[in-house]
């Protein structure tokens, strides 16, 4: 090819490619498909003498010397076809190998590799290129690398081609020449040359049921709004999110969380933080509200089921607790009356859930997304919930914080006015409410700016807050 003499397959008299007849008096070889690939091209065979013998006499028969027996491929134009990016995984010996060069030694051997594959199957060397990008395959721990093979051009043999040719060159290396390169033959013939995954086409079902999962969760925000539009019905969102997002987040860490050097420690050190400090921050604020909160210790005493489940489950984020005082379609169950501070307790701890979980999680899931080649459905999901909670986390956070200032400045702005003086008032957590806290005399009471000396909750049934005195 091009005036050079290039090995395409080697065969050996015992090998599983080569057999006789019946009869015994011929022999049956079987030809890759990778082996004659080339159109318009000039083939010959070499047999070396006593590949085959005469079993009469038990002797060695001639063999067949350099263009004495020549085959000839039909001349054709190949069909166009899109570029794309396929994988190739090296050998358990040949990934120890990898794993101990530098990145330097690490890159020439991509192009080792590149150029090694391009002249045996044989295609133009810009054809096939290299992005220098690896991974360790999630079951095997073996390198998996990253080739792009690029789209045809003039009737040139066309990308589903060249992809069969050398997926046929590394899975038969035994007998073809990438078994005779000091770069080739670290290439694992168990996996061969596959193209890189299509997330849809892959996991389109298990997608599919994923947006019925998100359309039967705003079915659920519409009934509850239907049924009571005064509670703080989107809490069913962010609570699914939750849940949804710590479940990806431990999945990806058994899954994936070795794919990519340097991220398992950190992806385990930055769940069991975030665990510890909102489950021991919850437990505390149900502690302290049944200690100190008189109405929410009688709602207690008939909801401690379901107030114990919410609790562990804050223990995945703390903003998970505020489901339980969010009258979520008018009930019961979720109409604990938290206090002022026991709803400051909340929101300062999903402040600082941001910054040690949620931006850190992030992080993670761009590097991971970056310097992987095998894009599976577990980081793409967790990749996207991540996305969601960061973004509403990051908007709804300042918001909340503007308001929840000043609900603090108008509550102890009024004389003498402490937050044990209206514990249970809120029905609804502060980051929800929509409407400010007023605190005044009665009409016609003839009062200017009374002395507060004692209050009452009178809590109507759109879930609003009215005061007397």
């Amino acid at each position: 090819i091009n005036g050079e003499d290039l090995l395409r397959q080697t065969i050996y008299g015992l090998s599983g490619l080569a057999s006789t007849t019946d009869n015994a008096s011929s022999v049956s070889i079987q030809i890759l498909e990778s082996t004659f690939n080339q159109p318009g091209a000039s083939y010959y065979v070499l047999m070396d003498n006593n590949f085959v013998k005469n079993k009469q006499l038990d002797e060695p028969i001639r063999g067949i010397e350099k263009n004495e027996y020549r085959l000839y491929s039909d001349n054709y134009a190949d069909s166009y076809s899109d570029g794309t990016t396929c994988l190739l995984r090296l050998t358990r010996e040949g990934s120890d190998y990898f794993k101990s060069l530098s990145n330097n030694e690490i890159n020439s051997l991509f192009t080792e590799i590149s150029n090694e594959l391009s002249r045996i199957t044989p295609i133009e060397a810009n054809r096939l290129s290299t992005s220098n990008r690896w991974q360790n395959d999630a079951k095997t721990q073996q390198v998996l690398m990253e080739f792009k093979v690029e789209a045809s051009k003039n009737s040139k043999i066309n990308t589903k081609h060249i992809i069969t040719d050398v997926d046929n060159l590394v899975r038969f290396k035994a007998y073809t020449p990438i078994s005779l390169s000091n770069s080739t033959y670290l290439l694992d013939e168990t996996y061969g040359f596959i193209p890189a995954t299509n997330l849809w086409e892959k996991y389109k079902y298990q997608l599919v049921y994923v947006c019925g999962g998100i359309v039967l969760v705003c079915a659920a925000f519409l009934v509850a709004r239907f049924l009571y539009p005064g509670g703080n019905n989107s809490i069913i969102f962010q609570f699914t999110l939750i849940l949804v997002d710590f479940t990806l987040d431990m999945l990806f860490i058994v899954n994936n969380g070795q794919d990519v050097q340097g991220l398992f420690y950190p992806s385990i050190l930055i769940l069991c933080l975030s665990v510890t400090f909102n489950g021991i921050l919850a437990f505390l604020t149900i502690l302290r509200e049944t200690a100190q909160n008189y109405e929410f210790s009688k709602w207690l005493n008939t909801n401690t089921r379901i107030t114990t489940i919410v609790t562990i489950v804050s223990g995945a984020d703390i903003d998970a607790l505020r489901i339980i005082g969010s009258q979520f379609a008018g009930l019961k169950i979720f109409s604990a009356p938290f206090s002022i501070k026991a709803t400051g307790w909340i929101f300062a701890g999903s402040f600082i859930t941001l910054f040690i979980e949620d931006i850190p999680q992030f992080i993670i899931q761009v590097i991971y997304k970056k310097n992987t080649i095998v894009y599976d459905i577990i980081p793409f999901l967790t990749l996207v919930t991540s996305s969601i909670i960061l973004i509403n986390n990051l908007i709804f956070r300042t918001y909340h914080a503007f308001q929840y200032r000043d609900l603090y400045r108008d509550i102890f702005a009024s004389q003498n006015l402490r937050e044990e003086d209206i514990t249970g008032i809120y029905n609804t957590p502060v980051s929800t409410a929509k409407e400010p806290l007023h605190i005044g005399s009665a009409p016609g009471s003839g009062l200017g700016s009374p002395k507060v000396t004692s209050f009452e909750s009178v809590r109507g049934a759109g879930g609003g807050n009215d005061f007397s005195s």
